[in-house]
């Protein structure tokens, strides 16, 4: 709780239905309300793509839209490589690196950031000999950390044109890398699941032209066209060792060459091929044209990758593939054509294949039960999100914003029945001193503690309890008169007295108390949801003038109704 705030001792406070509030009042209620409805916002843009680049850019542009900071970057933390890369960036300056930079770990705040972890805020970013500049205009910083599973995963870099820019904001950052990190995580998990799928989809299509295939011939020769064609390459070919184990024959081939017929060629064990297969292990040369054991097929050729495959522990043979453009060789890429070589090797002796094939079901039904996981996990990730946009973060209980979502629609729905609706407000009595005497800890634990037990009293599962105010509660209850209404007040009072919280300030009680306000009225006979609330905080005000610790019932409209 802020120390400046106004406590209802020093003068009553007004609501803002229908009622001037206080400008300490309005700008705190904003505050709040932009704060949620930011955190909203990105939650929303977390949800409207899987791909991590383009969200990242989404979050970085929506941050850039509420605030008026010059440079807003996301970056990530690539650990195996010892370096942190910059996927997202909104900037006002002209002078920062792109998206795509990167810098080794620990350079720079955003190096010590992205490999120690923790908080790092900035004033005069001229004051720290460990601030990189990213332009001579800067003049404050933060870097918050994007942790998943205890990990750090990424940074937040936030960069200003004035000094101390960031203050009282740490909070909220540190909240949306939370929710960063969640995007992280599923899109990473969304990553992993593609990768599979399209594993599997190429394992598929090789187990479907093996079974489509008679011969062995027409079998290899289907399978180099597939992978040619998929990845794009320049020169394809699966080449058989023969029973001696020193010649190669080429028994597929896709692409164009030097040789005008290379199906049926021999040759023995030379080049990058026979390198591979002499070691039995994947060999990938990034630059050809730097290694002596090459042998040119294609003019254009920049990078080759050779994959020796075997059955039972004995190589048959290796595919063989050339590309004009080395990125086709990928990580991801390589361990996609690995999985293909087993399945020629398998395609190559028949009843493998068909042993893999009961193997590949099995692999899809797996992969769909970890889908379906994936699935719960995001509507899982959804309802907390809605959970933290409908619900007050000290006590748990619903936000401003969700009691008047929810008072419209129980006014609603008493109107067309003419039914009852009744409205408790609840304060506690002479907070401000309590934070004076005990601090803003003590007084957060009490505000919990006061909506604990309004959770407790308030048992009926269509009534909604929202902190109001700082200090204020407000209890919404559908299809109640005024008689059972402050029944219910009565027992809210006593049950925060009988929390016996001690107030040494107190005037009225050693112990925290709370005033409360009744209203009912008729739905649809009386009044509206403003005039309600309104009805019910003049009952309130009514109390504290009346010596506080006690309930006071607003005027009644219509007939009783009972609970």
């Amino acid at each position: 709780m802020s120390s400046g705030s106004k406590s209802r001792s020093a003068r009553p406070r007004r609501r803002s239905l229908g009622i001037q509030a206080s400008p300490d009042e309005s700008r705190s209620t904003r505050g709040e309300i932009d704060r949620l409805s930011l955190l909203n916002e990105i939650a929303q843009v977390a949800t409207l793509d899987v791909e991590l680049k383009p969200t990242l850019q989404r979050i970085t542009d929506t941050l850039a839209r509420n605030f008026d900071w010059d440079v807003i970057a996301c970056v990530l933390v690539e650990k195996e490589k010892d370096r942190f890369v910059c996927l997202a960036m909104t900037s006002r300056l002209e002078t920062v690196p792109a998206v795509g930079m990167y810098r080794p770990l620990g350079v720079g705040i955003v190096g010590k950031v992205a490999q120690r972890g923790g908080t790092v805020e900035l004033r005069d970013v001229r004051r720290s000999r460990r601030y990189v500049a990213w332009s001579p205009e800067v003049r404050s910083e933060l870097c918050v950390p994007v942790m998943n599973r205890g990990r750090v995963v990424a940074a937040l870099n936030i960069e200003s044109r004035r000094l101390g820019a960031f203050e009282g904001q740490r909070q909220l950052l540190e909240t949306i890398a939370d929710q960063i990190g969640g995007v992280i995580a599923n899109a990473r998990l969304y990553e992993q699941l593609r990768a599979r799928a399209a594993q599997l989809e190429m394992i598929g299509e090789i187990s479907r032209l093996a079974l489509d295939s008679g011969e062995l011939s027409t079998l290899l020769d289907r399978v180099i066209a597939y992978i040619h064609e998929k990845f794009r390459l320049a020169a394809s070919a699966i080449l058989l060792l023969d029973e001696s184990g020193e010649m190669l024959e080429v028994a597929a081939y896709a692409g164009s060459s030097l040789r005008d017929e290379p199906i049926g060629a021999a040759f023995p064990l030379m080049g990058v091929v026979g390198r591979a297969i002499r070691s039995g292990g994947t060999l990938l040369v990034s630059d050809v044209s730097g290694d002596p054991d090459y042998v040119m097929l294609h003019p254009d050729v920049v990078a080759e990758l050779v994959v020796p495959f075997s059955h039972h522990d004995r190589i048959l043979g290796a595919l063989n593939l050339e590309s004009a453009d080395g990125e086709v060789f990928s990580e991801d890429n390589v361990g996609y054509l690995q999985a293909l070589a087993s399945q020629i090797a398998g395609g190559i002796h028949m009843a493998r294949v068909n042993r893999r094939l009961a193997d590949t079901n099995r692999l899809v039904e797996e992969r769909t039960r970890e889908l379906e996981q994936v699935n719960h996990q995001l509507q899982l990730a959804n309802q907390v999100l809605h959970q933290l946009s409908t619900h007050d973060g000290l006590t748990g209980v619903a936000n401003r914003r969700q009691f008047d979502e929810v008072l419209l629609i129980e006014w609603r729905r008493a109107t067309r029945v003419s039914g009852p609706i009744a409205m408790i407000m609840v304060d506690i009595d002479h907070f401000k001193l309590f934070n004076d005497e005990y601090g803003h800890q003590a007084g957060d634990d009490t505000l919990k503690e006061v909506a604990y037990a309004l959770q407790d009293s308030v048992q009926r599962a269509g009534d909604l309890i929202a902190r109001y105010g700082g200090e204020e509660f407000a209890i919404i209850l559908p299809g109640t008169g005024r008689a059972e209404a402050a029944t219910l007040a009565e027992s809210i009072r006593m049950a925060v007295e009988g929390r016996k919280i001690r107030h040494a300030r107190a005037i009225a009680s050693r112990f925290v108390t709370v005033s409360v306000g009744v209203a009912s009225v008729y739905a649809g006979r009386d009044g509206s949801p403003a005039e309600l609330v309104a009805a019910a905080d003049r009952a309130l005000y009514a109390a504290k003038r009346a010596g506080r610790n006690r309930v006071e019932i607003g005027a009644s409209h219509g007939s009783g109704a009972s609970r």
